[in-house]
């Protein structure tokens, strides 16, 4: 949901409780004057004291009912500060984000001592709903040495169709890879490709294409996450292709 609609449910909760303890009081006040009445042919001083207890009380009850007409437009201009604190074009509402709030499947083209190879990774956008953006994370083995595991974490950004990714590494000095995604919106479509701009492990900058699915593809051979058999490499690049077309990404000006 976004920030102004969490702000919202927030205050609404807190008012509740507010009302809540306005209407304990106030019973526990009335209750005390009843008692009040109750003892005071037996004992009139503690009939005061009780007396004075309970209406002060049913006083602090009548207080916050009052003070509780003021609050809804301090509450509302704490939530507007909120809000423009941390407006950011990037900042997309939860009607947007919300369909996008799952299980990803990307696999990118890079390369390994020159060598092409494609990347399989799990984006599961689910387990973590910050507003305004989608995070997830994954792990992954190098390519050239199994032993080595990568950690990075992965922020989307919605603007307007396009679906940014910024995958950066948990550690060490590789530069985070930036993915973008033109149409990722598109209902009618489950795979999206993408371009993406990454520095690979042998520290080479690369601009090189990239799929998001919502369900994992038919490569003809069971796979699991890292690098995909060469086997797959061919039918990999010409989806990429078919759906780029589609997309206007193989359409280069310069």
């Amino acid at each position: 949901m976004s920030l102004a609609k969490s702000s919202e449910r927030l205050f609404k909760l807190i008012k509740s409780q507010q009302y809540f303890f306005m209407a304990a009081t106030a019973l526990v006040g009335i209750l005390l004057i009843l008692v009040a009445f109750l003892v005071e042919p037996k004992n009139s001083f503690l009939s005061k004291l009780i007396l004075t207890f309970g209406s002060s009380m049913l006083g602090t009850a009548f207080g916050i009912l009052f003070n509780s007409f003021n609050h809804d437009s301090i509450l509302q201009r704490i939530s507007q500060l909120i809000e423009q604190s941390i407006a950011s074009p990037l900042s997309a509402p939860e009607e947007a984000l919300s369909s996008l709030r799952t299980v990803w499947h990307n696999y990118l083209l890079t390369q390994t001592a020159g060598t092409p190879i494609w990347r399989y990774r799990r984006l599961d956008f689910s387990k973590t709903m910050p507003p305004g953006k989608l995070t997830a994370s994954f792990e992954t083995t190098n390519a050239s040495n199994p032993a080595v595991v990568h950690k990075y974490h992965v922020e989307g950004h919605l603007a307007g169709p396009r679906l940014i990714l910024v995958v950066s590494p948990d550690g060490g000095t590789e530069p985070p890879g930036v993915h973008l995604y033109p149409f990722v919106t598109d209902r009618f479509s489950t795979i999206h490709a993408g371009l993406a701009i990454l520095c690979d492990w042998d520290k080479v900058n690369l601009r090189t294409g990239s799929l998001l699915s919502t369900t994992p593809l038919d490569l003809g051979a069971a796979y699991s996450e890292g690098t995909l058999a060469p086997a797959a490499s061919s039918k990999l690049e010409q989806l990429w292709k078919a759906e780029a077309a589609k997309s206007g990404l193989t359409k280069v000006l310069i």
